[in-house]
């Protein structure tokens, strides 16, 4: 027989078992925690096509997704009981959940809730693909015209979300949908779809516009490149519609090709500010061919425009792709009306430093840009004194700050210092150069004189006071080529 203690145990057993026979499987704080998401949503600045389990702020989720099939039940009695504002939680850990019974209530919110209730309902239903929400929506694809605008958008959110081959069809009613706010949200959300249905439906996008809405079908396209026929884009290029054009361009720019990469550069020249811009915003981008002399001067000439969104999208393009070559057009531009042309010139021409290395005792009087830079620092434009000043600083060498007077001053100075030293180092250049040719026994009488001038100078420079500077290597130099001339033959060291 039993003794009392085996009996305990035995009862003790039983009670356990009788208890868990009666508490749904999964865990024992289901209840508490679908309590929990009543009233929850995403912290602010998190977007609901990207909600992961794994993501801290979905805490309250996956602890109710970890109960599994013990929290459906319950999930689906609080979805029934409360106002749909508060049901975003329990929608979408029925999402994770992934049982069909979630389905027909969640599609019913869909269909009703205009707000973020629509939004996480289309999530849910995103997630829910496998037990039939998709072929519901798509069954659902010709009532959806009856539907309000935002709930509209809500069913195609869920549709593309699911990334289902089944959305496509009614997907491709989206792309033309009357709404333009609905219209432009299947588009976007089109944008990471690649299927070979879509291709005529968003070239006929492209077609119909208004502008943000063929950009919109651009970028789908794009995203289709590899099933496009590159003739069909390129046909559109001439298109007598501006945004049809400026579409065409930012496509061209992702499918990168030889031929594409005419077309985009012979957009620089387009009538419409617009297509300029795209051509010089994609330009930079284009691996096809090299960018030469020429596009680089017509994307500057660019800046110059009175679309200063234009100009900005050149300027961006030629930091990319350096602005050296256009140096010419940059400092006319330094004498724009335009203020954002001198803005952007100011800026680009610091890629264009006429010298490698630079002292005091070199001549910058055959620098244009240096007085009309020093112009630009009596501007009313912030950003224009400052980029001149770094301009000014990295052309002569100087750590002045941005006072126009004292650059003024130093102007001046530097001037007049040249008509001495400039001078005298360009004789005494000459003579070198003689020298390295072994031709100074032709030029014996000319280097001689230069010699005798360039000393002059440079003791008519420092008399005069115009310099702190020592020419002591100069006077040497000028010694030493002295000895060169004077000597038999003329040539040696």
């Amino acid at each position: 027989m039993p003794s009392d203690y085996g009996l305990a145990l035995r009862g003790f057993a039983a009670a356990a078992a009788l208890a868990a026979a009666l508490m749904p499987a999964g865990c024992s704080k289901t209840g508490s925690r679908i309590e929990s998401l009543k009233g929850w949503t995403l912290p602010q600045g998190k977007e609901v096509p990207n909600m992961k389990l794994k993501h801290s702020w979905m805490k309250p989720v996956s602890d109710v997704v970890e109960c599994q099939e013990s929290a459906v039940e319950p999930l689906l009695k609080q979805l029934a009981a409360v106002q749909p504002s508060e049901a975003c939680g329990y929608m979408v850990a029925l999402a994770y959940l992934h049982d069909q019974r979630a389905v027909d209530p969640i599609l019913d919110i869909l269909r009703k809730e205009e707000g973020a209730a629509g939004q996480y309902a289309a999530f849910a239903l995103s997630k829910l693909e496998k037990q039939g929400s998709v072929k519901k929506l798509a069954d659902m694809a010709g009532d959806a015209a009856g539907l309000a605008p935002a709930v509209r958008t809500n069913y195609f959110r869920a549709l593309a979300w699911s990334r289902s081959p089944d959305s496509v069809p009614a997907l491709v009613k989206g792309v033309s949908d009357p709404d333009e706010g609905v219209r432009n949200s299947v588009l976007e959300e089109l944008a990471v779809i690649k299927n070979a249905s879509l291709v005529a439906p968003l070239i006929a996008a492209v077609k119909a516009g208004p502008p943000a809405s063929s950009s919109l079908a651009a970028k789908a396209l794009a995203f289709n490149r590899e099933l496009l026929v590159e003739r069909d884009i390129l046909a559109m290029a001439s298109d007598e519609s501006d945004f049809v054009r400026m579409a065409v361009v930012e496509l061209l720019g992702a499918i990168d090709s030889p031929a594409g990469f005419k077309v985009v550069v012979a957009a620089l020249d387009d009538k419409a500010p617009s297509v300029r811009q795209a051509s010089a915003a994609v330009l930079g981008s284009l691996k096809a061919k090299k960018v030469g002399k020429e596009e680089i001067v017509k994307v500057a000439q660019i800046m110059d425009c009175e679309d200063e969104a234009a100009a900005k999208a050149a300027y961006e393009t030629l930091v990319k792709l350096g602005a050296l070559d256009a140096r010419e057009v940059l400092v006319r531009l330094l004498d724009s009306q335009k203020p954002h042309a001198k803005r952007f010139a100011s800026s680009l021409l610091i890629q264009c430093a006429p010298f490698r290395e630079v002292s005091d005792k070199t001549d910058l009087r055959q620098v244009p840009e240096i007085p009309k830079l020093i112009e630009l620092l009596a501007s009313d434009d912030k950003d224009t004194v400052l980029n001149a000043g770094n301009t000014l600083r990295l052309y002569t060498g100087k750590t002045f700050d941005d006072d126009k007077k004292l650059w003024d001053q130093w102007w001046a100075n530097h001037q007049a210092l040249m008509q001495y030293v400039g001078e005298a180092l360009k004789l005494i250049a000459i003579v070198k150069k003689w020298r390295d040719e072994e031709t100074i026994i032709d030029h014996k009488q000319d280097a001689l004189a230069n010699l005798e001038k360039a000393g002059d100078l440079l003791d008519q420079a420092e008399k005069d006071g115009l310099t702190q500077m020592s020419f002591d290597n100069e006077h040497l130099e000028i010694n030493r080529l002295l000895r060169i001339v004077q000597s038999t033959g003329g040539i040696g060291d």
